[in-house]
């Protein structure tokens, strides 16, 4: 089993508790008398042994951390380490089978190296914030710090893909993940282009390569379709409203048809889906394989069948629910 010492921030937390998951051993290293016991650090701290250190005034204790690990994940300003001598490119040449991962909001090279940035900042700067909100409204930010989650999952797959390389004869490696980088290079991101100064706009819940492909509000709550653009999808879906006259033209079962037809379709699905409850809708969905889901509000969630198997709820001492971190699946391997 791998080790892995992670120098606690907001940025390595997430890359953390993916490779807690994957089966390594993290050992996450705060300074004396911080927790980070904040919701967000917590659910993604579960189950990481802490370690109180200065590090600036003990960088030998810290030196004799890493080199008892396989891993080093590391979230400081670029050169920050290097002033303690721990530059990691020093750090390999002395332990070459190191696998370092540092994560940054721009890189450890480049004009941004030194730009400060919080989430929020990082995730207008990386163009994701430009497709999120409601038509003709300003953008909004997405939950959960989705531009340090999504650092960290780049950074626990590149680290696990080098541990695996040195495993098979190699040597360790210094992975640079500028989150910045890691949000453009997203799907979203560049599908975002239609042509030459022509990018598609905010559409609210409106997936563009689904339709129906929104929230839609039912009876007693919301709930979410993501009807896609495989025929069959399309064909179980008008099997599943009644197959209305309005939609049985064979030429809406083409994704780039049906969006000409938007309006129609949506307001039929609309009407559709009002006069039913969430669960008989996602009930019936399911039984015809068709991507139907419930939009949980916080005690829905917690109340949810899947919560309680994933175990991912607990009661604190003073009887609250409170969230804790579950895989999403296990492996025997």
């Amino acid at each position: 089993m791998f080790s892995c010492l992670e120098l606690a921030s907001p940025l390595t937390a997430p890359c953390g508790r993916l490779l807690l998951e994957a089966g390594l051993t993290v050992r996450r290293v705060v300074p004396p008398g911080s927790g980070f016991s904040d919701p967000w650090s917590e659910f993604h701290d579960h189950g990481k042994e802490t370690i109180e250190l200065d590090l600036w005034r003990e960088p030998e204790s810290l030196r004799a951390l890493i080199t008892a690990s396989d891993l080093l994940i590391e979230g400081t300003e670029p050169g920050r380490l290097a002033e303690l001598g721990l530059d990691p490119a020093r750090l390999i040449d002395e332990q070459p089978k190191l696998v370092v991962v540092s994560i940054s909001p721009f890189g450890q090279t480049g004009p941004y190296r030194g730009y400060r940035a919080n989430d929020l900042i990082v995730f207008g700067m990386g163009g994701v914030m430009f497709i999120s909100g409601q038509p003709g409204q300003p953008p909004v930010t997405a939950p959960d710090q989705q531009a340090w989650v999504t650092a960290g999952t780049h950074g626990a797959l590149a680290a696990l893909s080098a541990l695996w390389a040195r495993e098979a004869g190699g040597l360790g490696d210094w992975v640079d993940v500028s989150a910045f980088e890691c949000l453009v290079a997203q799907e979203n991101t560049l599908t975002n282009l239609n042509g030459p100064g022509d990018f598609a706009r905010r559409q609210g819940s409106q997936h563009r390569t689904s339709l129906p492909g929104r929230i839609y509000r039912c009876r007693d709550g919301f709930v979410h379709l993501f009807i896609s653009r495989e025929e069959p999808v399309w064909r179980r879906f008008l099997q599943w409203i009644g197959e209305p006259p309005e939609l049985m033209d064979p030429a809406l079962a083409e994704i780039n048809t049906r969006w000409r037809h938007f309006q129609l379709i949506d307001s039929i699905t609309a009407e559709w889906v009002g006069r039913r409850t969430r669960e008989e809708i996602f009930e019936t969905a399911q039984l015809i394989h068709l991507p139907v889901v419930p939009v949980n509000t916080p005690s829905d969630f917690f109340d949810d069948p899947q919560t309680r198997f994933q175990h991912a709820v607990e009661i604190d001492p003073k009887g609250r629910r409170r969230l804790r971190p579950a895989a999403g699946f296990t492996s025997s391997e």
